[in-house]
């Protein structure tokens, strides 16, 4: 996949979430248990935290070519740390931190050559098969907590 295929197709999935999430009530996204334990707002913070973490590897691995998993840490124990670290957000600092991660994480992809985008490289796999769909699956995730809300509106 190309750099400007990698893009528009992240730029799309992101744009899909966000619209999808930006429908639901404030006190919506508050309420914990909505996707999984977390709430809306929670699995915004911990998208956020994911865009962060996916320019940190990438940036890394072009810098040292060393390949890093997860910062050698399973991703729930990371996941732990973005929620814990950022727990005393409001809902307009969470949505603030989500555009602004997402937003630095994109001007980065921007600058960085074609070769960074092949599937078969550390970084395209990251890209594609790692966030990529982590995008389309907090979407899902989000989407069937929407449809539970409009059920429990009928």
């Amino acid at each position: 996949m190309s750099k400007s295929k990698v893009i528009e197709s992240l730029t799309k999935e992101w744009e899909l979430l966000v619209k999808i999430s930006e429908d639901i009530p404030d006190q919506s996204q508050l309420v914990t248990g909505s996707i999984g334990d977390w709430s809306v707002a929670q699995c915004l913070t911990h998208i956020a935290g994911w865009d962060e973490e996916v320019m940190d590897i990438t940036h890394s691995f072009i810098e040292s070519g060393l390949k890093r998993p997860l910062n050698n840490a399973p991703p729930h124990d990371l996941n732990n740390r973005h929620l814990e670290s950022n727990a005393g957000m409001d809902l307009p600092s969470t949505w603030n931190y989500f555009h602004q991660a997402h937003s630095t994480l994109m001007s980065y992809l921007e600058s960085l050559d074609e070769e960074n985008f092949e599937p078969d490289s550390h970084n395209g796999e990251w890209l594609i098969t790692q966030l990529l769909p982590h995008y389309i699956g907090h979407k899902q995730d989000i989407k069937g907590f929407v449809q539970s809300l409009n059920s429990r509106n009928i």
